[in-house]
């Protein structure tokens, strides 16, 4: 069915010069690292084989978040810190998927 999807989509972004856009949610999946500890992250929320197809599909492969640092006050445990600024992602990094065909930045402000 992917398949059919994402022929139908070219068709659209070929004949009509239409820019597809596909969104989805995150999810938590476990990345079983060759040289080093497993790690979670996130992925589109969607069937292992469709994220995969997609993934090759698609020129762009964003992940949209909050910016977020850490502080440590007094030796104590992290605790996360946010103004509410959005970045876009645009090149993948340990705990996400992503990339882009454009040569891109890293991330975008996501206003």
């Amino acid at each position: 069915i992917w398949g059919e999807v994402i022929d139908r989509l070219t068709v659209i972004n070929r004949e009509k010069k239409l820019m597809i856009v596909l969104l989805s949610h995150a999810m938590v999946q476990k990345y079983e690292d060759p040289e080093r500890d497993a790690y979670d992250r996130l992925l589109p929320d969607l069937h292992k084989k469709s994220v995969n197809l997609l993934c090759e599909f698609v020129d762009i492969l964003a992940f949209g978040a909050l910016k977020i640092t850490t502080v440590n006050k007094d030796g104590g445990p992290n605790k996360a810190k946010t103004t509410g600024e959005r970045i876009l992602h645009l090149t993948p990094k340990g705990g996400f998927s992503a990339g882009n065909r454009y040569g891109l930045p890293d991330s975008l402000p996501f206003e």
